[in-house]
């Protein structure tokens, strides 16, 4: 009997794909064509060449390429092996082409069912996003009698991290350990990247000191884990070791390094990194590259990282290194810098994308240029993207906002078709650090009508608009708080005004000592937000 609980498999499931997780090349145990009879049929097709259409098919992601070879196949009636290999195959096109159903019918169509069978089953349920059918096919395969291999054994470790299930996970290392591939690399770094993604990095740890043989994939999961789980300086310290073992590292093992040193603000460790990649000459890869930018800006070499930029993507067609400058230069508060790189990247006609508008408006709130921020907003309305992306809607109506354009942010906000918590929070703050408070007021009781939690920095908005209506005489009380209050900033003087205002010598009476104004101001929070 099987430790596991097998659990409802439900065929046709709503088309709801969640984050898929990493892909497992199974396609390379599919059999060749020596395996099968090389029958050739209407003097057109053969097994073979069905075969490798199916593969074309699912590597095209072509639908109607794959059924249009799944009714040849049911057309020339093939029997046997070669039928159960083109079946295999099908099942691997239909869940490629994200048709899970129908890959799940001609599941049910192979007369032999192979682990192979089961494996590119259990696979194209995790690559849909159906993680639970996964579990339940792995379990109906061992109930079968049919014991797991290497890369059974694998697809089911990516459906235990779609289901977020650890002791599932736990199980599956255990078949792991009895089936006996324990030894084999590509199975522990499965394990490994699936303990890390579930927050046991120490297992994680545990498997992967216990390999023998390590690669540069095995090392990227552990490196990349440990960025997932925020331990940061274990990830370079990692990227090191492999390094001192002589293993080269890969695409991915620099990408999470760099967002490692960029996670730490460290510019020595940001510039080493850098010298490594040029070394290897892996700067001018557009993904390292990339990362390279975004690590150096973080650590603020801005310097350092329009260098890595115009020695190897100025002619570069595609917008990631442009769009991690522009980032780079509006995070580090070069706003100039960054509207420049922006109208650059126009003239040279690189694809702008909303990742790119979203910086470059940020930029803009920063340098409070109204008219940078009507250029924008004309390229943005003339592109189709306002209506959208509900994230470059609240970016522009930020931009208008920091530029006193209340009337233009208000009529984005009204005629949106998709607002979020950050896009009321937006209307709040703008309404209430322009002194128009009333309306901030209104705007949150409309928020909270609609069904969206406010958060801390719309309570702060809030509290500054509570702060100046309603307790205002205070202010003006005399010249003596006057000037006291004129000695303290921004949420400070909030606190200050909440813990003198009537609610607040109310709260104070009722206790046994005198509240300090933050503790106070907290509680406040706490009685407003109770039912």
């Amino acid at each position: 009997m099987t430790p596991f609980q097998t659990g409802s498999s439900s065929v046709f499931l709503p088309a709801q794909i969640r984050q898929k997780p990493r892909e497992i090349s199974i396609s390379s145990s599919v059999p060749s064509s020596s395996a099968v009879n090389d029958e050739i049929h209407g003097n057109c097709y053969s097994v073979t060449s069905l075969i490798e259409l199916l593969r074309d098919s699912a590597d095209e992601r072509c639908l109607e390429k794959a059924k249009s070879i799944h009714g040849l196949v049911a057309k020339f009636q093939f029997m046997g092996k070669p039928l159960t290999v083109m079946l295999n195959q099908m099942v691997i096109a239909y869940s490629k082409c994200s048709d899970f159903g129908s890959a799940l019918q001609v599941f049910d169509e192979i007369p032999q069912k192979s682990v192979f069978s089961w494996t590119v089953l259990i696979v194209g349920a995790t690559e849909n996003g159906f993680y639970r059918d996964g579990i339940d096919y792995f379990v109906e395969m061992l109930e079968c009698d049919i014991f797991p291999d290497e890369y059974a054994l694998s697809a089911a470790i990516q459906a235990c991290i779609g289901v977020e299930s650890i002791d599932l996970g736990q199980m599956v290392h255990a078949q792991v350990i009895t089936r006996g591939f324990s030894s084999l690399s590509f199975v522990n770094t499965s394990l490994l990247s699936m303990y890390a993604k579930l927050g046991r990095i120490g297992d994680s740890c545990k498997v992967f000191n216990s390999m023998e043989n390590r690669n540069e994939v095995s090392w990227n999961a552990m490196i990349s884990g440990f960025v997932s789980n925020g331990l940061y300086s274990e990830a370079y310290n990692s990227f090191l070791r492999m390094l001192g073992e002589d293993i080269r590292p890969n695409v991915s093992c620099f990408i999470s390094v760099s967002k490692a040193i960029g996670q730490l603000r460290d510019a020595e460790k940001g510039r080493y990194i850098t010298s490594i990649a040029f070394e290897m000459a892996m700067q001018s890869n557009i993904h390292v590259g990339t990362a390279l930018i975004d690590m150096l800006a973080k650590c603020g070499c801005v310097t350092e990282a329009r260098s890595v930029f115009e020695s190897n993507f100025t002619g570069c067609g595609g917008n990631l290194p442009w769009n991690a400058m522009i980032s780079g230069y509006t995070t580090s508060r070069h706003g100039e810098e960054a509207m420049l790189l922006f109208l650059r990247m126009c003239q040279n006609n690189i694809k702008r994308d909303v990742y790119t508008y979203c910086s470059t408006l940020n930029s803009i709130a920063d340098l409070r240029s109204l008219e940078y921020a009507k250029q924008v907003h004309g390229m943005i309305w003339k592109s189709g993207r306002e209506l959208t992306s509900v994230s470059l809607c609240n970016a522009l109506m930020d931009a208008y906002a920091k530029c006193g354009e209340l009337e233009a942010m208000r009529k984005l906000f009204d005629t949106r078709e998709e607002a979020n918590q950050i896009s009321w929070t937006t209307l709040v703050t703008a309404y209430s650090q322009s002194c128009e408070w009333e309306e901030a007021l209104s705007v949150f009781s409309q928020m909270r009508e609609t069904g969206f939690q406010p958060n801390e920095i719309t309570f702060s908005g809030v509290f500054a608009s509570c702060a100046s209506l309603c307790f205002l005489q205070i202010y003006f009380k005399s010249k003596n708080q006057r000037e006291r209050l004129m000695e303290i900033s921004g949420n400070s003087r909030i606190i200050y005004l909440a813990a003198h205002s009537e609610q607040g010598y109310k709260i104070q009476r009722q206790g046994q000592y005198t509240y300090k104004p933050l503790i106070l101001m907290k509680k406040m929070f706490y009685d407003y937000r109770r039912p």
